[in-house]
């Protein structure tokens, strides 16, 4: 899953709506998510990550954070998500 653009709370429905279609296709999905066409990523967008690592864990799958700018990753470190997030060296 490749994201681009703001990923900001107008963003999340649409994401949830295309989470869920990956999931229903896959009962224990391994799922890779792209950020590095990310310009914008808000704490909607660090909660829609925590809850997509959540559901892939309870269905037995990993969540991998992948090309994440060094300012996506300094977000995810300061906020303290770096200990429940996986985010692949870039």
């Amino acid at each position: 899953m490749t994201l681009i653009g703001e990923v900001d709370m107008a963003a999340i429905a649409d994401l949830h709506h295309h989470l869920v279609g990956i999931l229903a296709a896959d009962d224990s999905p391994d799922l890779f998510i792209d950020l590095g066409l990310v310009t914008f990523l808000d704490s909607s967008g660090l909660a829609f990550l925590v809850t997509t690592h959540n559901t892939l864990q309870w269905k037995g799958g990993r969540l991998t954070i992948v090309g994440a700018t060094p300012q996506i990753r300094r977000l995810v470190e300061i906020s303290g998500l770096i200990a429940i997030l996986k985010v692949a060296p870039s």
